[in-house]
């Protein structure tokens, strides 16, 4: 919207008691009105026809039919979010609109729970295509959405990974509206999983990320299947721990186990936790050890244990941490 130096003031004073408030608005200079930059109806009906494409294609479309330019891209936005509430707004509850929503659509809820919290899943029938077509299935992995809407709602799912592909099989939807505590999340998403384990599902590798109550839950149900954590989410955690300088949770005890194993006698903490020019070195050896694996060799042609391995890159990263005077760096590494 323009803007005018009008010296316009608004003024909105609340009466609690009497339930009433008072809006006041002052100009101190006139000036001209502001252009209308609505969006006129006849948009509004082009968005509403081509109501299933994504929002941006549908601004893209609408300026090449010379749409007002000055009318911008999230006003689009605005009123496909708006005018598309109608293929799948129920009712007016969030949650009791997702459930009449997937009975109407024909999709099988395999749980449903009002309390501690509500939380309701169900399955895309995926799965039972791979299990048609006899694909093996050894690595499964969860991922969730967090802060996205204003409801107080998260989804989760859980997808399985094939030939590099993943195929989402299961959807967990369910509150989180602030008295959720861990320990009530990590036994929403147990009881998820729970389902799966009872049909059978036994995965060998299981790929999360760094949520604690996805990780314990995982470990919960199946004790046995090897966790690892998303090279994406470990990289973002680490590069935020590595650009910021508090201190870590404990200080470097040089008389337990592994200060005794890897001292820093007579060093002096470094002033950052990690300098800048640092940051990228520090991910540079932790992609190279991730990348490692006995049945990979080695420049020289050596096939390492992976013990070998993990001695070795420990080794590295406590020599660099050494060098650079990073010992709250090593001790949280």
């Amino acid at each position: 919207m323009e803007r005018f130096h009008c010296d316009g003031v608004i003024k909105i004073s609340v009466d609690m008691t009497k339930q009433m408030f008072e809006v006041k608005l002052v100009h101190t200079n006139l000036h001209i009105r502001p252009i209308n930059k609505s969006v006129p109806q006849d948009v509004k009906d082009f968005i509403k026809d081509n109501i299933d494409l994504l929002p941006r294609e549908i601004y893209y479309r609408l300026v090449d039919k010379d749409m007002d330019i000055t009318i911008r891209q999230n006003q689009i936005h605005f009123w496909w979010s708006q005018l598309g509430q109608n293929r799948y707004k129920r009712c007016e509850d969030s949650f009791d609109s997702t459930c009449l929503w997937l009975l109407k659509n024909n999709y099988h809820i395999i749980l449903q729970e009002e309390k501690p919290v509500r939380a309701l899943a169900f399955e895309t029938g995926i799965l039972e295509q791979l299990n048609e077509s006899r694909i093996n299935i050894n690595e499964y992995g969860m991922d969730a959405t967090y802060n996205t809407n204003n409801m107080g709602f998260e989804l989760y799912v859980l997808h399985a990974e094939v030939n590099g592909t993943g195929f989402p099989l299961f959807y967990l939807y369910f509150e989180n509206n602030g008295g959720c505590k861990e320990g009530i999340r990590t036994s929403i998403l147990q009881m998820f999983l729970t389902t799966f384990q009872n049909r059978g599902l036994q995965p060998v590798f299981f790929l999360t990320d760094k949520d604690f109550a996805q990780i314990n839950a995982v470990r919960f149900t199946w004790p046995h299947a090897k966790i690892q954590l998303c090279k994406w989410h470990a990289k973002r955690a680490i590069t935020n721990r590595l650009s910021s300088n508090k201190a870590t949770r404990f200080s470097f005890n040089p008389l337990s186990e592994i200060g005794k194993r890897f001292p820093f006698n007579g060093i002096q903490q470094a002033t950052h936790f990690c300098p800048k020019e640092l940051r990228d070195r520090v991910w540079t050896i932790m992609e190279k050890h991730l990348h490692q694996h006995p049945l990979i060799p080695t420049n020289e042609g050596d096939f390492l244990s992976k013990s070998n391995i993990y001695e070795a890159s420990v080794q590295k990263m406590y020599t660099f941490c050494y060098a650079n005077s990073l010992i709250s760096l090593w001790q949280y590494l």
